[in-house]
């Protein structure tokens, strides 16, 4: 590589990079418009989203920005993630660049006569999460004027706000906001395949550019207010907004000479029980459910059915997790290939229902123990919501519950406790 003569922030644009995939050079070519607007009066630097989905390559890409920036005589660099373990992965990538800079271990390594005074400092989430004297170490040996890469690795892990009570937000979403803030010339990197699942997850994506000076709106409430009753045809415009100012992308595994083998996935015996169990409720619900919509006059049958589609989307992915998990193995250990593992749903919505309904009757949430069953949450949403127990013979009165149903309700509500435990999610199991 040929060093630029100026400090101009940006991405290197000559010479591709000889070990990056063309997607990877593609994605510094489309980053640097980002990092340029950071010349003059334009603070804090601008930031741009890697979105690409699993398999395509984001630590590469990730290293590929610091060795770029390290061509432009920046030789300090933070990468936060999500594990330990993949510290050994971002070593690898790094020197497969051909990048000589240190990688230093974590927050601990710091404020040492020992620690290196130009490195990348790769640490969790958790550390600088914890305690701010462990974020003061990171902004100390960042130093004054800071303007080497900010890398949030899976950066989905900072989206926990609370909009209406900062100070309720997650540690990891505190720690994110303060160093973006305290260390505004920073080049920003967010990397996360499910980065923005919803408006309220972009907050943390403060220097994406899309509120604050020289926008159209002051703060995130103003664009969340804007935004939200757009509802998916709004989002969907902004991402293709913010691909075409090279504020983000996000690409998928082609395809192409792709081959396709059906591999069935044994049950297990509790499983196949859990299943039969869970099947004969169904029916049995569905009974409950025409039974009572036909005398309080309601309809449930379409959310019936949406619910039973759900249900047995998240039972049948979950109860594969051992099959893949043994194929994915055999074929990393003894093919020596590399695995990809798509999911159709991460279980989420479920596993915060189950947590707001403990925060309700007064329990302990614990993030870890107890894990619940997606699919389980999404039978006992479904009755809770959508069971049909209010009638009005007047539709100019509000409608009265039937005591009679409300009761059925119950009866199936506590049937639906009874059943075998059913398996987590796919990402929990």
């Amino acid at each position: 590589m040929i060093l630029p003569t100026g400090r101009r922030a940006g991405f290197f644009i000559g010479t591709p990079l000889p070990r990056l995939m063309s997607k990877s050079n593609a994605m510094l070519r489309q980053s640097r418009p980002r990092f340029e607007r950071c010349l003059a009066d334009s603070y804090p630097t601008p930031s741009h989203h890697q979105g690409d989905g699993a398999g395509v390559g984001k630590g590469r890409q990730i290293a590929g920005v610091i060795v770029d920036n390290c061509a432009r005589g920046r030789l300090k660099h933070v990468w936060l993630s999500i594990s330990p373990d993949l510290r050994g992965v971002a070593k690898g990538d790094l020197k497969n660049l051909g990048c000589g800079l240190v990688v230093i271990d974590g927050c601990n390594a710091l404020g040492n006569a020992s620690t290196p005074e130009h490195g990348v400092v790769f640490s969790t989430y958790t550390t600088p999460a914890g305690s701010k004297p462990q974020r003061d170490k990171i902004i100390k040996w960042c130093g004054q004027g800071f303007d080497g890469c900010l890398i949030f690795d899976e950066a989905h892990c900072a989206k926990n706000a609370d909009l209406n009570h900062p100070e309720k937000s997650s540690g990891v979403h505190r720690a994110v906001m303060d160093l973006q803030e305290r260390l505004p010339m920073a080049r920003v990197v967010y990397a996360s395949a499910t980065g923005v699942t919803e408006l309220t997850d972009l907050q943390y994506a403060e220097r994406l550019g899309l509120w604050g000076p020289g926008t159209s709106f002051d703060g995130f409430m103003d664009f969340y207010k804007f935004m939200h009753p757009r509802g998916i045809a709004g989002m969907e415009l902004l991402a293709m907004e913010m691909k075409a100012s090279g504020a983000y992308v996000a690409r998928g595994l082609s395809w192409t000479d792709a081959t396709f083998e059906t591999v069935v996935a044994p049950l297990s015996d509790s499983l196949r029980h859990a299943y039969d169990q869970a099947a004969g409720f169904l029916t049995t619900l569905r009974r409950a459910v025409e039974r009572a919509g036909d005398v309080v006059g309601v309809n449930a049958m379409n959310s019936y059915w949406s619910m039973h589609l759900r249900f047995c989307k998240e039972l049948m992915v979950a109860a594969k997790v051992e099959s893949v998990v043994e194929l994915a193995r055999k074929a990393r250990d003894e093919e020596g290939k590399a695995v990809v593992i798509a999911l159709q749903t991460t279980g989420e919505a479920g596993a915060e229902r189950a947590a707001q309904k403990q925060q309700k009757a007064g329990e302990t949430v614990c993030e870890y123990d107890a894990i619940p069953s997606t699919a389980h949450q999404t039978l006992l949403y479904f009755i809770e919501k959508d069971f049909p127990t209010e009638c009005s013979a007047d539709p100019t009165k509000d409608p009265v519950k039937s005591p009679s149903y409300v009761k059925l309700q119950n009866e199936m509500r506590r049937q639906a406790m009874a059943l075998p435990a059913l398996p987590p999610a796919a990402l929990d199991a």
